[in-house]
């Protein structure tokens, strides 16, 4: 279980709620990956690259000060918006700064 009981309990919320902070994020990282990638398509690599780590940055700093649970939820979905996203541009950049024989080790060493 790890953590998740004295999440619970700062945030007296029951373990099964607390575990939505985990689904929440993993939903938000699968379906905010297209939608963020879109989102950012008229960009160039590295401003959108940029974008989302700036993003992913002030999610992270709201879980950090959250005082409750609905916050919480909010800044984790803000920033796993921005997870997704970040590794598929990220893995194509990596890619392509390399010659074609390194591409794998390239995106291999992103993660």
């Amino acid at each position: 279980m790890g953590l998740l009981p004295q999440v619970a309990g700062d945030l007296r919320v029951s373990i099964p709620s607390a575990g939505w902070l985990i689904s929440g994020y993993a939903f938000a990282v699968a379906f905010g990956a297209p939608l963020m990638a879109m989102a950012t398509a008229r960009l160039e690599r590295k401003k959108a690259l940029l974008a989302l780590m700036g993003i992913f940055i002030v999610g992270n700093l709201l879980c950090a000060v959250a005082a409750n649970y609905g916050l919480l939820m909010l800044a984790r979905i803000v920033t796993a918006l921005c997870h997704g996203a970040f590794f598929g541009i990220g893995s194509v950049v990596a890619a392509s700064r390399v010659a074609p024989n390194r591409r794998a080790a390239a995106v291999a060493r992103m993660f």
